[in-house]
């Protein structure tokens, strides 16, 4: 066993952002290195009063019908890193025609971020990273879709945040 024998990072992990963002520079860190791992998003509830099923996880598969569900494909899925961790909002996410965890090959291309969400769940800011670096910041809305050209100079990874400012309600949903 090595320091290395996992196949994912929990990145986002109950209330604390400023845990995220050090876990993040850790992740950020193993792919600038070559070592891919896929980032997950995991509710952490050990005792009473905590919430429950926030952040979590959602992982694109051929078939999501809960009656078709495959294990070794979802399995496969995580460890490909078709995976993205949310507190709300919902995004589909694509560069060229490369799909969220599937490479794109090419010097350049066109990332496209798409974000739906309740009316409750904040949204109002998008962030493009290439290779660790922030590369553009938006604004968006749920419902909306903004375009990135993006251009590269070598192997990259492109990692995409939304985020918002929490409201009364997204608070009471989500105390902290």
């Amino acid at each position: 066993r090595r320091d290395l024998d996992f196949d994912a990072v929990e990145l986002l992990n109950g209330p604390s952002m400023i845990r995220y963002y050090r876990t993040r520079a850790d992740w950020f860190s193993l792919l600038l290195q070559g070592e891919f791992r896929t980032a997950t998003a995991n509710s952490d509830s050990h005792r009473v009063g905590q919430v429950l099923g926030l952040p979590r996880n959602y992982v694109k598969l051929t078939d999501d019908a809960p009656r078709s569900f495959d294990e070794a494909g979802f399995v496969r899925a995580v460890g490909e890193g078709r995976v993205y961790g949310t507190t709300g909002p919902l995004l589909e996410v694509g560069l060229g025609d490369a799909g969220l965890g599937e490479r794109f090959r090419g010097r350049s291309g066109t990332l496209r971020v798409e974000v739906e969400a309740a009316h409750w769940v904040p949204v109002s800011t998008v962030r493009v990273y290439v290779n660790g670096a922030l590369k553009r910041e938006n604004s968006i809305l749920a419902g909306e879709t903004r375009e990135v050209d993006l251009e590269f100079a070598e192997d990259s990874f492109v990692t995409v945040e939304v985020e918002g400012e929490a409201n009364a309600i997204f608070e009471a949903v989500n105390p902290g």
